[in-house]
């Protein structure tokens, strides 16, 4: 059996070890629904005992984890994963209120207005939330126009009409979309020649399993789309017996139009076409950004309404879990009399900045748009002035393709020696992120 670089068959032990980490994580997850109303310390308490379980399996299936391993094993992976989820499908979402708004949106989609017409607040719509609605109470920003995407709102709506006003639907939906996920990575994996267990380095991760199970947040539909323009990137540039094979049209248009896609759902993969340039083409790219454009617009001329005004507001004023704005905007900026305005538009510049120059960058590899992505949505998240844990999740996506020993090439290093371990600490760094991000706060901790 062909084996990735520095990795061994799994043996009978091996697999035991990681079963009984299994049991005990899924035992975990039903100690996480038993928390209820319980003070939020004692959520990432729980998080970071579950966060060393699956470190100590992540450990196990990068030593130990065959290009082809038993089926068994898989199904124990995934096993695992959909029984994480399916558990806190059940629970109340108490670290985030989102999901409301979600259900919100598309109660107002199936009454025939348009999400970004009236705010909840507003007497128009005073209909839609009569005396005793369970939902109004949790709904957040009930002065302001929704912020998501029409990709998102789509979403909400078919789910609404699915099964109204339903949390546990919301979150069924939510939860069915992650677990194909883990069926395109386990698919990714397989394409790029990397050990098909490293899927567990999400499947197992707490974040997605927390934020997509218990809260139930949208960021699992643009994940799952993100991973469909990797796959379809990656199968445009298969061409046997070429050295660099120019990407093959279909593919190619399916990728970026995947990527579009989950722009539409979340804004920041839009970004991530900095990354595509070199591989796929400005053309191509333009294409791809004409998709967004044409999808967003034309949602709001067929709907009604205005652009989300409340953007703006999201990133002038509002701040959560950014270290490095805490420390230049409410830090150095107040004592040198510089405005938080101007510290905010430096930021974004520097993202503007970075993805110019990674738009540049040469390829290194006909794999480089994926660690591209992967520099860009680090880049995004250091520089966000709101980075809540679970936007992480868009990171903890890359983790498993790129983490030693025998993953992809995060740029043109050499081989061996201390060139190979500052992309190994990036890497190491963003998977222990993931793991942190917990701890940085949540809206009204």
């Amino acid at each position: 059996m062909a084996l990735a670089p520095g990795v061994n068959a799994p043996g009978r032990p091996a697999a035991a070890i990681l079963a009984g980490l299994g049991g005990l994580t899924v035992l975990g997850y039903v100690a996480w629904g038993g928390l209820g109303a319980a003070p939020r310390e004692a959520y990432r308490v729980l998080f970071s005992g579950l966060f060393a379980l699956y470190g100590l399996a992540c450990y196990l299936v990068l030593r130990r984890g065959a290009r082809r391993p038993p089926p068994a094993l898989l199904v124990l992976i995934l096993g695992v994963a959909a029984l994480s989820r399916g558990i806190l499908v059940f629970t109340m979402p108490y670290l985030s209120d989102d999901i409301y708004r979600y259900i919100w949106d598309g109660r107002v989609q199936a009454a025939g207005l348009s999400p970004y017409a009236y705010p909840p607040a507003a007497p128009e719509v005073a209909r839609l939330h009569p005396p005793g609605d369970p939902i109004w109470p949790g709904i957040n920003r009930k002065p302001a126009i929704t912020i998501y995407p029409p990709g998102a709102e789509l979403f909400y709506a078919a789910i609404y009409r699915l099964r109204p006003d339903s949390l546990t639907a919301t979150k069924a939906v939510l939860v069915a979309v992650d677990l194909l996920s883990c069926g395109v990575l386990l698919a990714l994996l397989g394409a790029l020649g990397l050990p098909r267990t490293r899927v567990l380095i999400y499947a197992w991760a707490p974040l997605p399993i927390v934020e997509f199970g218990s809260s139930g947040h949208i960021e699992a539909l643009a994940v799952l789309l993100i991973l469909l323009a990797l796959l379809a990137g990656v199968w445009a540039g298969r061409r046997p017996g070429a050295d660099s094979p120019p990407p093959r049209a279909g593919w190619a248009l399916a990728a970026l139009a995947a990527l579009a896609a989950a722009a539409l759902v979340q804004l920041v993969p839009l970004l991530l076409l900095a990354g595509w340039v070199r591989r796929f083409g400005g053309r191509l790219i333009a294409w791809a950004g004409g998709v967004f454009t044409l999808g967003y617009l034309g949602f709001v001329v067929a709907n009604g309404g205005t652009l989300p005004i409340f953007l703006l507001t999201y990133l002038r004023d509002e701040y959560i879990n950014a270290p490095l704005y805490a420390l230049l905007g409410q830090g150095l900026a107040p004592r040198l009399g510089v405005p938080d305005l101007v510290v905010r538009a430096a930021l974004l510049a520097g993202l503007g900045l970075i993805a110019l120059g990674i738009a540049a960058w040469r390829d290194w590899s006909p794999t480089a748009f994926i660690g591209k992505s992967f520099l860009l949505t680090g880049a995004y998240l250091l520089l966000a002035t709101n980075a809540h844990p679970w936007y992480a999740t868009g990171l903890l996506l890359f983790v498993p393709l790129f983490l030693p020993p025998g993953g992809l090439p995060l740029g043109p290093l050499p081989a061996g020696g201390a060139g190979r371990r500052l992309p190994a600490l990036v890497v190491a760094g963003a998977w222990l992120y993931t793991g942190l991000t917990i701890w940085g706060g949540y809206p009204g901790s």
